[in-house]
């Protein structure tokens, strides 16, 4: 990843999403409130885990998870040939309502300084964007982006009528 010092924000190329896409209507967003209730400026967000631990100590999988166990085999091979050696060690859906934001906060401890934070935009507008410092970008779907936010102060906000969806990883190196 980029010196923090540089833009936060590295695009590693496209992925076809269509195959989460067509799974949308699948999914329970209510039911897990963990992230939202316990996570600082998380609280008009939803999250489906896929690969995840709140308090990421571990890599546990979800029941949705064999639903999308080969796709997300497909991201770690294309994660290992970009980022290098690592695994996926977490992996949720995202959800920010039209209208909603994430406040501005700040990703603390060990995790995320070994760690590496990849996005992949499902659903979206052109009024969602994802700010790092003084750094803000609007993703697109079927992008992929990495985000250097070690330390720095980020947040999301959609002004947009549609819902923000996106896939979140964490690559461990």
């Amino acid at each position: 990843m980029a010196n923090v010092t540089e833009n936060p924000f590295r695009y590693l190329g496209e992925f076809d999403t269509s195959f989460f896409q067509k799974h949308l209507s699948d999914v329970n967003w209510e039911g897990y409130v963990d992230r939202q209730a316990n996570r600082f400026g998380m609280h008009d967000t939803y999250t489906v885990p896929i690969i995840w631990d709140l308090n990421m100590k571990s890599i546990k999988h979800w029941p949705i998870y064999s639903m999308f166990e080969k796709e997300i085999e497909k991201i770690n091979t294309i994660f290992t040939d970009i980022l290098g050696p690592g695994a996926i060690y977490s992996c949720v859906l995202t959800k920010l309502p039209a209208g909603k934001s994430i406040d501005m906060h700040y990703d603390n401890g060990k995790f995320y300084r070994t760690s590496s934070r990849v996005h992949i935009p499902l659903v979206t507008n052109e009024q969602t964007f994802f700010q790092v410092g003084g750094d803000i970008v609007n993703m697109k779907v079927n992008e992929m982006w990495e985000i250097c936010n070690h330390g720095m102060l980020h947040g999301t906000y959609n002004k947009g009528n549609t819902d923000r969806i996106h896939l979140m990883f964490d690559w461990v190196y």
